[in-house]
Order: C-alpha cells, then sequence, then structure tokens
C-alpha cells in the first residue's frame, strides 16, 4: 500500500465512522430503529432462520440470498438482534466509503480520492439506506470491490493478470447474489479484457499506456493477443460460475426449476412492463400487494421459477402487442432513473427527515429539484465531458478512466428495463462522484491555467488554451444539460402515498405482533394523524378493539369507511368477525364468502370460512375452504393446522403431519399447537408417519414456553418413549405428576402415574 493511499484510508475511514456515529445516535427516535417492518422484517427473518440452522426458502430463493446470508453468519456469532445487523451495516458503510476514496485515486489522483471518500460519506441517500436492513448498502460495497479488482487486473503486469480476473469474476458473482443487476460488470470487465488484450503493448500497466481502440487492426500483438484476451474472458467467467452455480443447483435441487439466482425478477420486469403500470408501481405491501403476488395461481401456477416466468411472459406479451407504449415506458423510466428527487419503494428518505435532523441537512427537495443528486449528477456530467474530451484528444481510450462512466450508464439501463427506486440506483452514487471529482477538478485547473479568453472576457490566446476554452464550454454544456434532464418535472405514482403514515401503520403491526398492544395502538393513532382517511389504519384498529372484546369500538372504526373501499376483501371479512363475535354465524358466514368472490385469491377469507365451518362441525367444507386458504398462500399457519386437525381425526395421518409442519413453520410459537404435533408424531397409529426425533424437539420447545406443564411433560415422555430414551421417558412422567400434584390436577397426576407404572412394568420393574 502506498503510504498516501494509505493515510487517505485512514482518515476517510475516521470521518466515516464519525459520520456513522451521529447517525445512528440521531436514529434512535425513529419509531423503525429497534423494528425492522416489510422488507426489513423479510430479510431479519429469514437471516435468523439461517443463524438458526435452517432453510431461508423451501424452494427456490424468491430474493437473492447473500444480504440475508451474510446478516445470518453475524447473528450466529452474537445472537439475532437489530443491533448486530446495524453494527455490521455500519462496517460496510465505513469500508465503502474507503473503497470509494481509493478508487478515485487511482482512476485520478488524490485529490479526486478524498472528495469521493468524503462525499460518499456525507451522501444523505446513502447514509439513510446504510442503516436500513436491505441489500443497498451491501451492493454498494460489492460493486465498489469489483470496479477495484477489475482496475487491479487492467494495471497488473500481464504474467500476474489471471488469477486477478478470476477474483473480479468471483467479486461480480457475489455482487449478483446480493442484486442480479450487478450482472452488467461483468460485461464490461470481458469489454476491457478483450480491448486490453489487444493491446500493442507488452508489460505492465497497459491501461496507463492506453491501448489503441478496438477498430485499429494493427492493435493486434501477433497470435498471443486474441488468446490472451480469451484467456482473461475465461477467468473472468470461471470466477462467476464459481460463486453463482452452487446457488443455481441448489435452487434446482430445491425446487426441481432452473432459477440462477431468485425469483423475483419476473413480477419486478412485470411491474414496470404492463397496461396498468400504474396500478402496479403504486401498489402497497399489504393486500394489494398480495393480489398481485397471488395472480399466477389463478392459473395453477404455483412454483417460484414458473411464477416468475409467468408474469415476465405476461408483460413480454403486453410489449410485444402495444410496441410504442413499451417504448415511451423504457423513456420515462430513463428519465425517471437520473431524475434529481429520490423516487421512494417502501420508505422514503424524505419522509425519515422528520425524525432525523441529520438527514434534515443532507437531503432536501424544492419542487423538482432534488439534493444532493443534482449536485452530484451535474458534477458527474462535467466530469464525463472533460474525460471523453481528453481521450478523444489522443484518439485512444484509458479504459480505467471509462469505468465509471460504463457502471454508471449500464446499472442505470438495467434499473430503467424494470422500475425505478431510489435505492435500486445507489450503487452507482460512488462512481457519480468519482466522476464530479474529476470534473471540478480538471475544470479549476484548465480555468486556473490555461483558459485567459475566457477568464480576461476575450476569444484570443494560443492553439493549446484555446483547446481549452473548448472543453470548458463543453463541460460547461454537458453540466447544464444534465441539470435540464435531472430536474425534469415528474409525476410518480408514489406521489399520493403517504410514507409517515403507512410506516407507523407497520411499526404498529410488528408491535401488535410482538404482543404490545398499547404500542401498536399508539402507532395506528399516529398513522391515522398523518393521514385520517387511511383505510389500513382504520382496519388495523379495528382488528385491535376486536381483539380486546370491544366489537362497539371495532364497528365505530369500520364505519368510517366509506366508498368502493367499503367493499373491499379486508373489510368484508372484518365486518364477518364482527357480527361472528355478536353470535350471528350465518351473517358472517356471508360476509367471508362475499370476500372471497371479490377476490378469489383471497387466503384469509377462506381461512375463515374453513375455522367457522370447523367451529360448527362441518368438517368436509372446512377441509375444502382451509385447502384453498392453503392453496393461496395463507401466512398466518392457522389454516394448514387447522387443515391437520380435520385430517388427523379422519385418519389421514400422513396427510396431516405435512400440513402441520407447514403451519408450525408460519405460526408464532405456540406451546399448544406444538404440544399438539410433538403427540402426534410420537403416537401416531401410523408407524410409518411418527418421527420421534421431531417430537422430542417440538415437545422440549413446548416445555421451554410452558414451564413443568404436565400435559406438556405427558406429551414430551411420548417422544422419549418412542425415540428409545426410556429413562428420561420415566423423569418426565414423574415431573408431571408433581407438576399435576402442585397445580391440584389430581385426574392428570393419576393418569400420568398410571402411565408411569405400566412403562416401569413393560421395561421389567426397573429404569
Amino acid at each position: 500500500m502506498k503510504r498516501g493511499a494509505g493515510r487517505m484510508s485512514v482518515v476517510v475511514g475516521a470521518f466515516a465512522v464519525a459520520v456513522q456515529v451521529v447517525y445512528v445516535l440521531d436514529l434512535r427516535d425513529s419509531p423503525t430503529f429497534g423494528t425492522p417492518i416489510i422488507d426489513e422484517r423479510t430479510y431479519f427473518d429469514q437471516a435468523c432462520a439461517v443463524a438458526r440452522g435452517e432453510r431461508m426458502s423451501e424452494g427456490a430463493f424468491w430474493q437473492p440470498p447473500l444480504f440475508p446470508y451474510l446478516l445470518g453468519q453475524v447473528f450466529r456469532l452474537t445472537g439475532p438482534s437489530v443491533g448486530s445487523a446495524r453494527a455490521i451495516l455500519a462496517v460496510i458503510f465505513v469500508v465503502s466509503c474507503v473503497l470509494a476514496a481509493r478508487l478515485g485515486r487511482r482512476m485520478f489522483g488524490a485529490t479526486v480520492g478524498w472528495l469521493s471518500g468524503c462525499g460518499l460519506a456525507l451522501y444523505g441517500p446513502f447514509l439513510f439506506a446504510s442503516q436500513e436492513l436491505l441489500p443497498a448498502s451491501l451492493a454498494v460495497l460489492l460493486i465498489l470491490l469489483s470496479v477495484h479488482l477489475l482496475v487491479s487486473a487492467l494495471r497488473g503486469r500481464r504474467g500476474r493478470r489471471g488469477w486477478r480476473w478470476a477474483a473480479f469474476g468471483m467479486s461480480v458473482g457475489l455482487a449478483v447474489l446480493n442484486v442480479p443487476n450487478a450482472g452488467v460488470l461483468a460485461f464490461i470487465g470481458m469489454f476491457a479484457a478483450v480491448v486490453a488484450g489487444r493491446s500493442r503493448r507488452e508489460g505492465g500497466d497497459d491501461a496507463r499506456r492506453r491501448a489503441s481502440f478496438l477498430g485499429n487492426p494493427a492493435s493486434l500483438a501477433g497470435s498471443a493477443a486474441p488468446l490472451r484476451a480469451t484467456a482473461w474472458v475465461g477467468a473472468t467467467l470461471a470466477g462467476l460460475a464459481t460463486v453463482v452455480l452452487p446457488v443455481t443447483v441448489r435452487n434446482w435441487r430445491a425446487s426441481g426449476e432452473y432459477v440462477v439466482v431468485a425469483c423475483n425478477g419476473g413480477i419486478n420486469f412485470f411491474i414496470g412492463n404492463n397496461a396498468d403500470v400504474q396500478q402496479t408501481l403504486a401498489a402497497r405491501p399489504g393486500p394489494e400487494w398480495d393480489r398481485l403476488v397471488r395472480a399466477p395461481l389463478l392459473e395453477g401456477v404455483s412454483k417460484h421459477g414458473a411464477q416468475s416466468a409467468w408474469f415476465a411472459r405476461k408483460a413480454w406479451a403486453w410489449a410485444a402487442e402495444h410496441p410504442g407504449a413499451f417504448a415511451a415506458g423504457l423513456a420515462r423510466k430513463g428519465v425517471e432513473v437520473v431524475n434529481s428527487r429520490e423516487i421512494p419503494r417502501n420508505s422514503d428518505v424524505y419522509a425519515a427527515r422528520d425524525t432525523s435532523w441529520v438527514l434534515t441537512g443532507l437531503v432536501w427537495r424544492v419542487g423538482p429539484v432534488g439534493f444532493p443528486w443534482v449536485v452530484a449528477t451535474v458534477a458527474a456530467a462535467i466530469g464525463a465531458a472533460v474525460v471523453g474530451v481528453r481521450l478523444r484528444m489522443r484518439r485512444t481510450v484509458d479504459l480505467v478512466r471509462l469505468l465509471p462512466i460504463a457502471v454508471v450508464g449500464l446499472y442505470l439501463a438495467s434499473v430503467a428495463v424494470f422500475f425505478v427506486s431510489a435505492r435500486y440506483r445507489l450503487p452507482v452514487v460512488p462512481f457519480v462522484l468519482i466522476l464530479g471529482a474529476a470534473g471540478a477538478v480538471r475544470l479549476l485547473a484548465a480555468w486556473r491555467d490555461g483558459a485567459p479568453g475566457l477568464r480576461e472576457g476575450r476569444g484570443v490566446g494560443n492553439k493549446r488554451s484555446r483547446r481549452k476554452e473548448r472543453r470548458i464550454r463543453g463541460a460547461i454544456v454537458a453540466g447544464a444539460a444534465a441539470l435540464a434532464v435531472t430536474c425534469f418535472p415528474i409525476r410518480h405514482p408514489t406521489d399520493d402515498i403517504d410514507f409517515r403514515s403507512e410506516t407507523w401503520r407497520y411499526v404498529g403491526a410488528e408491535r401488535f405482533l410482538a404482543g404490545d398492544v398499547g404500542g401498536a395502538e399508539e402507532a395506528f393513532q399516529t398513522s391515522l394523524r398523518y393521514d385520517p382517511t387511511s383505510v389500513d389504519a382504520l382496519l388495523e384498529l379495528g382488528r385491535l378493539e376486536l381483539f380486546r372484546g370491544d366489537v362497539e369500538a371495532a364497528e365505530g372504526f369500520l364505519s368510517r369507511i366509506a366508498g368502493g373501499a367499503a367493499e373491499s376483501p379486508e373489510v368484508l371479512r372484518l365486518s364477518g368477525d364482527l357480527v361472528s363475535a355478536r353470535g350471528r354465524l350465518r351473517e358472517a358466514e356471508g360476509y367471508y364468502q362475499k370476500s372471497v368472490i371479490e377476490d378469489p385469491t383471497y387466503a384469509p377469507g377462506y381461512a375463515a370460512l374453513g375455522a367457522l365451518c370447523l367451529h360448527q362441525g362441518r368438517s368436509g367444507e372446512a377441509e375444502r375452504w382451509l385447502r384453498k386458504a392453503v392453496e393461496f398462500g395463507d401466512r398466518s399457519g392457522g389454516s394448514a393446522i387447522r387443515l391437520g386437525d380435520v385430517l388427523a381425526a379422519d385418519g389421514r395421518y400422513a396427510e396431516a403431519v405435512r400440513f402441520y409442519r407447514r403451519g408450525v413453520s408460519l405460526a408464532p410459537p405456540d406451546a399448544g399447537i406444538l404440544n399438539r404435533v410433538a403427540w402426534l408424531l410420537a403416537t401416531c397409529p401410523d408407524r410409518d408417519v411418527r418421527d420421534a426425533a421431531t417430537a422430542v424437539d417440538l415437545a422440549e420447545a413446548a416445555l421451554r414456553m410452558t414451564g413443568d406443564d404436565p400435559g406438556v411433560l405427558g406429551t414430551l415422555a411420548a417422544a422419549y418413549a418412542e425415540s428409545g430414551r426410556r429413562a428420561d421417558a420415566e423423569e418426565a412422567l414423574a415431573r408431571g405428576i408433581r407438576a399435576a400434584r402442585l397445580r391440584g390436577d389430581a385426574g392428570t397426576a393419576k393418569a400420568l402415574a398410571d402411565r408411569l407404572a405400566r412403562m416401569k412394568e413393560s421395561s421389567g420393574g426397573g429404569s
């Protein structure tokens, strides 16, 4: 490491640490600081599953797996906690700033390095993303690392380049496992390998010597040049395959489908390319999103990979039928992806300013002008123009200095193919800042040292001065054009969403699931204050009051929902719950049936119908409705467990166990459910269904939740006996007898004592 680069790394790293510490302290008042919501909750739960040694997904991965896998490995060391996740995110932030500084220095000099590293540390949207439990900040780090390795491959000594190209490919592979758009780096790298491989000059540092561009046949250095380029491309592909191929194989084994990384590419492409694009872009997490995701189920498409292909076919069919609308959509997204405003997805940096004075100073928007993207992009356009002019003057290509332009252009294009969000363009920010810093430095130097005509108001000077004047004027034109494009007024479907209200509503839902009913009510009321017409907040408050048993209060919130929303499946379901609480079961059934007529994929409606029929002893109808609920993705786990009860009562034990397992994996931990499933697995009349090891695990988990519960100890004893641990079984029964007697439950104590006596008798009177 060169001395100057080392000092820069230390200073920029320390500055980034200071910025991150100040921001984290500032975040403590944020409602989401200790409560992951929406996608953050999904990634957090997946990481917890990894830490427990479980699968993140039963089939092919729905989302790229690297980020939750990384968090899961951290949780294995520290235990699952939001604090541990935020600590590793802070490390990612600091390392990214250091890498940006070093990369800027390698490309354009020390001044650009300092400006790039410190600028990234103070770039408000990146700072905001650095403490979201999402892959965006890791994507920035991995793409910076990949470009670093590409620069090393281009500027290293020729004899040692093979492993550098392989390392570059592996780094790109990791980036693809985090954000698949990073695959564009592989194409950039292979193109650079072909150009560098055709260099006329042997020896090291070809990139600095500026290889002649592709069109000149004289650039071929004999027969070795094509072979050299082929070897570098092959090393890149080998490194990429080494990382990505195991995930592809895992997806094949888990689902029988060919899925390279994840299955969400099809639906993401459909969201940005369809006839109702305004509606799909505005679809919010919850019922709207669920209806969109469940659409393939109506055509019998159930596997994740097949569903992704279904969405892709729908989008391409629409594009083929309406090529003009498709082209217009791409143009619209091209404007959006470079627009100065930060387009939100499930979180909004502008809304986050309400609880962060740091973000208030670093991110703002006045009309169509959004800071800091507008400043960074205008400066980057100037930098790109200056770099382009210098290369054109030499009629050669400097591969390393062209990399920022290539990364920004191709990566933003890959985002625009799908749909645009501020966090999706975040990985190009370091390269925008590098170009911007280079442009500012070059322009200032040209102005100070060689443009007397401009400085003195005269159009005179020698040839060199006039050439520099043209460079300055060209850069200014490029900056003005960038300003006009980035500040072009646009309207986005998410403009009508109050993200402050939505954030508080999701926080309330998480608090309710955690058992904090009072905190949930406070969050829902805060959501309603931000948006008094929020149907979702009114529904949540209605459900909460029903949970408390206050039917009149719940009806009061429901009565405030008017218009077309009053006939939505969610409102109909809650209406059914309210009349059911008053004992009007036939009326409740009518509401539930209306909800599934309104939306044939509405799993909660089918679940309610199944539970109602089961309560009335109509097991045949209950089974039919519960199967529908499971088919359409009831995520509560309750429908699968009730279906298991129905099947077990009918003697279909193998199928019952299958649904029990699914329900237990989805439902919040419940000792009663765990105990029931463990008893069936330990004592099932069909010995082929019994699973002693799983029965022991479930019974022990239930016991940890209940303490010395006599019933659970009886189940644990049966599980131990089935697994051949007779001494442990007798000890569990003895504990159960003592616990039952302490509770005054003579009947349970006698039943357990009889079992213990029979067990001892069968073993010859002793243990």
